[in-house]
């Protein structure tokens, strides 16, 4: 039981340090994989919320209580864009379904509409202006052709009265086709804006999900990797004597 002599072996500090070595990198490519699979899975929940929300903004906190990774910032600002676009296309839907209203009951198309519950903005105060531009016109001259009619007044007062209401009316119908046009372009173009928001809050997440699959892919070589060197390591110990669990 005495000790006889005491050996030195480089060969078995290296195959300690080998097998430590491949034990960390296991453990710590083992942790990377899972935290990568526990971001994709994140990811797709995501997409299907999306889907659900049939192509409307999900509430900031489903996006903020997922662990995506470092590029969630991304997301959540194209995420922000994409709902402020939504908030700002649904106001302007509503002028623009109100203006559209109020044009159908200025064109004699619609006599049931409430013009005061409308909402329309500018639009809606250049309609009116110019309606009662046109009535205040219209009453000019009815009252004007009256009074010429009994001789109260000159024919020059109903030639400008005559001229007067022309001119509004043309003036209502120049109003009437421009705010059409105004409301067509922004229908359009509020409508593009929001599409634009959602396509790159998509392409956002979409390069973040490709981006992560192919580190998930790289995980798992990794750990495929750590596992051999692991196991080539158990395999020096068991050389020198040593059973490894």
């Amino acid at each position: 039981g005495d000790v006889l002599a005491v050996l030195y072996s480089d060969s078995y500090s290296e195959a300690r340090r080998s097998h430590s070595e491949a034990h960390q990198q296991l453990t710590v490519e083992d942790a990377r994989l899972k935290r990568l699979q526990q971001v994709q899975g994140n990811l797709q929940t995501l997409l299907t919320k999306l889907k659900e929300a049939d192509g409307s903004p999900l509430e900031e906190e489903v996006l903020a209580g997922l662990i995506i990774g470092e590029e969630k910032g991304r997301l959540l600002a194209a995420a922000n864009a994409f709902r402020s676009a939504t908030v700002e296309w649904e106001r302007e839907m509503m002028r623009v379904k109100d203006t559209r209203e109020l044009l159908a009951y200025l064109a004699g198309e619609n006599s049931k509409a409430d013009v005061d519950s409308l909402v329309g903005g500018e639009w809606k105060e250049r309609l009116l202006t110019a309606r009662a531009e046109l009535r205040l016109a219209r009453k000019t001259y009815k009252r004007a052709k009256e009074l010429a009619s009994k001789g109260i007044s000159a024919r020059k007062e109903l030639d400008v009265a005559t001229r007067d209401i022309s001119v509004a009316g043309d003036r209502f119908d120049s109003a009437m086709e421009a705010v059409r046009l105004d409301v067509d372009r922004t229908e359009t173009e509020m409508t593009l804006r929001v599409q634009t928001a959602r396509a790159a809050f998509l392409s956002a997440l979409e390069g973040v999900s490709l981006r992560i699959d192919i580190e998930r892919l790289e995980a798992e070589q990794e750990l495929e990797q750590a596992k051999l060197k692991t196991a080539v390591s158990h395999r020096q110990l068991e050389m020198f004597g040593l059973k490894v669990e």
